[in-house]
């Protein structure tokens, strides 16, 4: 399989898996589609294949993870690494509540490239595009 463009994550947030879609990030992957990126959408919380396996499969350029201040941290941080260590000239970005409330802390780790604030449709398209393109992401 050719290597997709991005990658989006929920982290796991709970033993049991829930009976709920992760809503951003598939606002997220919806608005990326429209405008022809290509996109999966790997939910920790209800896959069956392993994490490790999707990145192998897909070989994403671009890795993000939709991260809430609290259950999720220790997920997104393992994954994050992990991550790094399966593709290491893949860009992690974190966006979310956590990275939107501390982004300078989320910078200071070295397996987190970018950090996405806010409302994340157009930014994830403005960023995906940069990061594709090899432009400044200022």
């Amino acid at each position: 399989m050719n290597p997709i463009d991005i990658l989006l994550v929920n982290p796991r947030n709970r033993a049991n898996k829930p009976a709920y879609l992760p809503a951003g990030i598939t606002y997220i992957a919806a608005y990326l589609r429209k405008h022809g990126v290509e996109v999966r959408i790997f939910d920790r919380n209800a896959e069956v294949e392993s994490f490790k396996q999707a990145i192998e499969r897909y070989r994403p350029r671009i890795v993000g993870f939709s991260v809430l201040t609290g259950p999720t941290i220790n997920d997104a941080i393992a994954l994050s690494m992990q991550t790094k260590q399966l593709l290491g000239d893949v860009v992690v970005v974190w966006g979310g509540m956590h990275s939107t409330l501390f982004p300078g802390q989320c910078l200071a780790e070295s397996y987190i490239d970018v950090v996405a604030s806010g409302e994340g449709e157009i930014t994830a398209l403005e960023l995906t595009r940069a990061i594709l393109d090899k432009k400044p992401l200022n």
